[in-house]
């Protein structure tokens, strides 16, 4: 059975202008509806997924090869025309295109917490007819009132407001998602026919409508709590459950030398880091013989020879690399290394690597990515170069093996990478959306961004290392001299340190200074007892062991108690 995967989402909302484009986890929400949809897992039925509005910008919110061609008629996207012809227009164009489709799955951008799950079942139900996701009624509608103009309450149901929620029928709300065959809405001219339709009934949390400006905070959250991260160990180390795992990231910094990988791994450990990490290849297997070299490659190499011949000069056998694995045992640090091409994953399987780290190259590389999740250890997975959508692609594409231990990091694929590049906030909308340990891949100069993404939540810190930036290379240059990183290290743990858990409250340190620095109510001058207070009769001076200043307008027209001295601190019982 063809389906129409149909979006619908006009430009002219009034109550929140812009609303189809707001964005939720970093995603419009008209691509949130469309990742639904293309998340429907393949079977017999085909999906066309079509968004109609009458606006190019949200047009264009959608990506290739989605993005429609034609725009919905003026006259279907006024405040008075109805979802219904809407829909009934699309299916009418998609047969004039040759393409009909026997029934629609409409799906609102209001509702981007519905999942494929959701959309699966709902269009099974559909095939009978007519079917739409609904979710649990928070209260009982029957214990809804009027008001009425005097302002007096009356029950809506009589009796109801007495009864107990247990003894009312359970209700149900629509969610607005639907599935129809094209037979049924020409029939009945609705998308539901009581008695007939059918509901699929989701969770609560998962039906959030947006229709404010509010609404996107709590669907924030909402999709926040959903999607928690799990830690999972990595070696000996226990990454995403609050202290920052750090990785020195050595790549082929080495320069095809094992004295200076293992060089590496000693500046590394005394450096502090968690983890030193390499990269595993085969340049006969990772790139062509004439393919040319990157332009940070050529700044920091020179323009003799072509990428392969480069690389060809950087490989590390097997044996070697068990080495530098032995090395990283003795010197209590975690040994990682990034495999490029199929055999080196197994390379690095054999020598019981505790995990897998994938450059952001691999990201998008299904069957690499596909091989290393099976092996059952922890993955991570640097997200340069790719869209949101396409680090979600390859967080799943680990969780479908069945291994859930799995870490994203943000990165940006140019060496050195600028500043103003970096958006760290994407570590925000990696996590919403992934629900994945997410960390920064630090490619810029210095130390300054790592330390930001910290402060930012990082769970996971990579920073290139090297013995001397003088050294031939393509790394070298936007790398960590080993005191540079043994600071990062210090300043990165006083980050983490630092951040708190944002709760407002006076620290423990802070006592002996609130003493002093405080300030107390005192006697300006000697006042007798029965002195009826005004205020030229107080101040406020240090220290703060006293009545507190913020109760000095309670003290006037007050009468005293005993008599006091000219800087006395007044105490709770001097006044009446």
């Amino acid at each position: 059975m063809r389906w129409l995967g149909l979006v619908t989402a006009r430009g002219g909302s009034k109550g929140f202008p812009g609303k189809n484009l707001s964005r939720l986890a970093g995603r419009p929400l008209v691509a949130w509806a469309l990742q639904a949809i293309n998340g429907i897992p393949a079977g017999d039925d085909e999906i066309i997924p079509f968004l109609s509005t009458d606006d190019p910008t949200i047009a264009a919110a959608w990506p290739e090869p989605h993005r429609p061609a034609r725009l919905r008629p003026a006259h279907l996207a006024s405040d008075t025309a109805s979802s219904l012809d809407v829909v009934l227009h699309e299916l009418s164009a998609m047969a004039a295109e040759g393409r009909p489709c026997a029934g629609v799955l409409l799906v609102q951008p209001t509702s981007p917490l519905v999942t494929a799950a959701d959309l699966t079942a709902l269009l099974a139900a559909g095939r009978s007819g007519s079917a739409i996701l609904v979710a649990p009624s928070p209260h009982p509608p029957q214990w809804a009132l009027t008001c009425d103009n005097a302002g007096i309450l009356h029950e809506l149901t009589p009796g109801a407001q007495t009864m107990r929620r247990q003894d009312l029928p359970a209700a149900v709300l629509p969610v607005g998602v639907y599935a129809c065959t094209a037979e049924f809405l020409h029939q009945h001219r609705a998308f539901t026919v009581p008695g007939r339709t059918r509901g699929i009934v989701i969770p609560a949390e998962r039906s959030v409508d947006i229709d404010r400006r509010s609404d996107l905070a709590v669907a924030a959250t909402l999709l926040a709590e959903t999607n928690r991260p799990q830690p999972f160990q990595l070696g000996d180390r226990l990454v995403g459950a609050g202290r920052c795992l750090v990785i020195a990231e050595a790549g082929v910094n080495h320069n095809g030398r094992l004295d200076l990988a293992l060089e590496l791994i000693d500046a590394a450990a005394a450096a502090g880091a968690d983890v030193v990490k390499f990269q595993t290849f085969s340049a006969d297997a990772l790139v062509t013989a004439d393919a040319r070299k990157a332009a940070y490659q050529i700044a920091n190499t020179g323009d003799v020879g072509n990428q392969h011949a480069m690389l060809k000069a950087l490989e590390l056998t097997a044996e070697q690399f068990a080495a530098c694995k032995r090395r990283c045992a003795e010197r209590g640090v975690v040994f990682l290394s990034s495999p490029f091409d199929p055999v080196s994953a197994q390379v690095l399987a054999d020598l019981g690597v505790a995990g897998f780290k994938l450059g952001s190259g691999e990201l998008t590389n299904w069957p690499l990515v596909h091989q290393v999740a099976g092996y059952g250890k922890p993955v991570i997975l640097s997200s340069g170069m790719a869209d949101l959508s396409e680090a979600e692609a390859g967080v799943s594409w680990v969780r479908a093996t069945g291994n859930h231990q799995v870490a994203i990091l943000h990165c940006v694929s140019t060496y050195p990478a600028p500043a103003e590049a970096c958006n760290l906030r994407a570590m925000d909308s990696l996590a919403a959306a992934t629900g994945a340990v997410v960390g920064w891949s630090d490619h810029t100069l210095g130390e300054a961004i790592s330390l930001a993404a910290v402060a930012r939540g990082a769970a996971i810190i990579e920073k290139h290392l090297t013995i001397d930036r003088r050294l031939p290379g393509p790394d070298h240059a936007a790398s960590l001299e080993p005191e540079e990183f043994a600071r990062l290290v210090v300043n990165i743990r006083a980050v983490e340190a630092a951040v708190g858990d944002g709760v407002k409250i006076p620290a423990a340190c802070e006592a002996d200074t609130a003493a002093v620095a405080r300030k107390s109510i005192v006697a300006v001058s000697d006042l007798p007892a029965g002195k009826v207070l005004t205020a030229h009769d107080l101040a406020v001076k240090r220290p703060g062991d006293g009545l507190p200043p913020r109760l000095l307008p309670s003290l006037l027209g007050r009468k005293l108690q005993k008599a006091v001295r000219a800087d006395e601190r007044l105490g709770k019982g001097d006044v009446a």
